[in-house]
């Protein structure tokens, strides 16, 4: 009987938390921000050991309209016999002016 009433009270708790949420209200809309991002991945595997990732993101605001951000990543990525990998290297991000808030000046 005890554990019923746990599993009715669970039930309940769970069922009030989730119709509360259509009930409660954020916070008043500011901006509206559409964006649209692009990522390519890729890894040129040198051997069992050592490879090379490359990260390119291009990011962009109203759906592919104006520029947003530009992300390139490059490394070097090292295998362990426990196949733990361990990967150092670059990124380079160019941010842009863009949306109803934008900062003052593009920058790297």
């Amino acid at each position: 009987m005890k554990r019923t009433l746990n599993f009715k009270a669970s039930r309940l708790t769970l069922a009030c938390l989730f119709f509360s949420s259509f009930l409660s209200f954020g916070q008043k809309q500011i901006s509206s921000n559409n964006h649209a991002w692009t990522v390519v991945n890729f890894k040129l595997k040198l051997n069992d050991k050592w490879a090379i990732p490359l990260e390119y993101q291009w990011r962009r605001h109203n759906f592919y309209e104006d520029w947003q951000q530009s992300l390139l990543r490059v490394g070097a990525e090292y295998t362990l016999p426990s196949k733990i990998s361990l990967t150092g290297g670059y990124g380079w991000i160019r941010t842009y002016v863009y949306g109803d808030q934008p900062i003052s000046h593009d920058f790297n």
